[in-house]
């Protein structure tokens, strides 16, 4: 008996998922075009040559005697062929006995959106990789100062533009200067992008990129080439693939394979990005900011802490590199230092800065310590000297956490093996 009319056959529902998958497709790589800036969408056929741009030439002097020639600039345009736009193929295969086991949803449908996301991965990876052959470079101490001078020089080389710069930057990179900073953060294409960074343009953020690295160029040098799967020359009358509407960057194809008895996706795309003057592209580095470390140093045993002699506190304390030394008293009696932390043994130490303001947070003290964990000195600036509770914990140590926004956080780690502690009643 024939099958009913209007009955939603196998090769339907196939249509379908494969149309799903071209039109993702289709739009992650226009949310691309839009998150890079790109205004040239050139369609190409399989073979082209793609090639990259290159001005060369001088200037004259300028400077003319009156009624003289003036003499003519000399300029040349070259192409370098940087390889030809190719239809690139995948094919995925999933077996009867893998559809058994994890259902059709799961062995098929969602390894089909893990292929696309590795073709995505694919293109971005080639294209991010492209922009390392730039012939311009900037640097900078820190972040901000080095895209301000990648920016700065976009202007100068487009400079009859205006300009929409993009950046490249590792994650790593963004994160360690933007701290807590509130910002708003898109995706596109697998890649994290931020609009107006910093005034200076649109940062994206991709792994493809060595930490402490980046890439700059103008939205306008960069061109999108594809080949229009529907277009290709003969391909519809051997193949059916099914493509997105809009652009036919991808061509998608789902069939059974009975003599393997396995469900196979094949995809098609040729699709490439990639900056067209290598001297529009600036490749930068960012230079570390480090924090001065704080300077400690031993109070005097002439000196004063609380009102209290520092010579009841301590004996022959040093400390040499980062490791101290000497003899800490047992102190009691009734003093500001017992009222507040008890009898027991102190160590008196000073702090010092060549610039407080270059501190957004400076915390003190010992670690494990008695509850009171790490103390703020940013605040405290007026009183510097400073007597800390030593407790006889072999692995107690002395930290001071310094910190500034956009810089690394700077952590000194000081040795108290070296004390000697004095038991109540030995004094």
């Amino acid at each position: 008996m024939a099958a009913e009319a209007n009955v939603i056959k196998k090769a339907q529902v196939a249509k379908v998922r494969e149309l799903d998958f071209a039109t993702l497709f289709g739009e992650n790589v226009q949310n691309l075009i839009k998150m890079l800036g790109v205004t040239r969408k050139i369609p190409v056929t399989a073979g082209t040559a793609l090639k990259k741009l290159t001005v060369t030439g001088t200037l004259g002097s300028g400077i003319v005697a009156e009624g003289d020639i003036i003499p003519l600039s000399q300029y040349a345009t070259t192409y370098e062929t940087v390889g030809e736009a190719s239809l690139l193929k995948w094919r995925k295969a999933t077996t009867a006995e893998a559809i058994i086991k994890g259902g059709y949803d799961q062995s098929v449908n969602e390894t089909n959106k893990k292929l696309i996301l590795d073709i995505q991965k694919g293109i971005r990876t080639a294209f991010v990789n492209s922009l390392a052959t730039g012939s311009g470079t900037a640097t900078g101490t820190g972040l901000q100062a080095a895209l301000a001078n990648a920016w700065g020089k976009l202007q100068v080389l487009f400079e009859d533009d205006d300009v929409q710069a993009v950046y490249f930057l590792n994650p790593m990179d963004v994160s360690a200067y933007l701290g807590s900073a509130s910002i708003t953060v898109q995706t596109a294409f697998g890649m994290s992008y931020v609009e107006n960074f910093l005034g200076l343009g649109t940062v994206i953020m991709t792994g493809a990129i060595e930490q402490g690295t980046f890439y700059a160029t103008a939205a306008e040098n960069i061109v999108c080439y594809y080949i229009n799967v529907n277009e290709a020359n003969g391909l519809g009358d051997a193949f059916d693939f099914t493509t997105d509407a809009e652009t036919g960057m991808i061509g998608v194809h789902e069939d059974g394979n009975y003599q393997r008895m396995q469900e196979e996706t094949v995809a098609i795309a040729g699709v490439t990005f990639f900056a067209e003057r290598d001297a529009g592209v600036i490749v930068g580095s960012i230079g570390s900011e480090i924090l001065k470390p704080i300077g400690v140093s031993v109070m005097g045993g002439t000196s004063k802490v609380y009102g209290v002699d520092v010579s009841d506190i301590q004996s022959n304390v040093s400390l040499t590199g980062n490791k101290f030394a000497g003899k800490l008293k047992y102190l009691t009696g009734s003093n500001a230092i017992t009222g507040a932390w008890g009898e027991g043994n102190f160590l008196a130490i000073t702090f010092t800065a060549d610039n407080w303001n270059a501190y957004d947070s400076v915390k003190v003290g010992l670690e494990p310590s008695r509850g009171s964990g790490l103390v703020e000195l940013i605040g405290h600036l007026d009183d510097l000297d400073s007597v800390f509770k030593i407790g006889n914990d072999a692995s107690q140590k002395f930290k001071i956490i310094a910190s500034k926004a956009g810089k690394p956080k700077l952590t000194q780690v000081f040795d108290l093996s070296g004390l000697e502690l004095e038991e109540a009643g030995e004094g």
